[in-house]
């Protein structure tokens, strides 16, 4: 019983987007043009990331990954420290959207684990 009363509204609704010519073009214009004019608006693609990195490690390995975050493109790196509180006032003043954190140990642990944790 019910799904004959849904099938029925529906039913009355396509008839009257049919009939109207203006509901009609809104139906099939509107999201054409919206996929056509918003299609690059939305990305989640990072580019030129301003990243801060706070290298605790300091070790080859770790300076060597600062260099590929900064040549990959996707980030790009407006400071350097050691200290986790520089990384925290670089957002702060929003000279940085993104802190990296590289932990003491990090050459280490991926040499021995093959893993480190960013």
């Amino acid at each position: 019983m019910r799904a004959r009363r849904v099938l029925a509204l529906a039913r009355a609704e396509v008839l009257h987007v049919v009939r109207d010519r203006v509901t009609l073009g809104q139906v099939l214009v509107v999201p054409i043009v919206q996929l056509l004019v918003l299609v690059h608006a939305a990305t989640f693609v990072l580019r030129d990331t301003p990243t801060w990195v706070v290298d605790q490690d300091g070790s080859r390995v770790s300076r060597g990954l600062v260099g590929r975050l900064a040549a990959s493109g996707h980030f790009e790196v407006v400071g350097v420290s050691a200290s986790a509180g520089a990384g925290e006032d670089g957002l702060l003043s929003g000279e940085a959207a993104l802190v990296v954190k590289l932990p003491p140990g990090l050459e280490r642990s991926l040499v021995r684990d093959g893993r480190g944790v960013v």
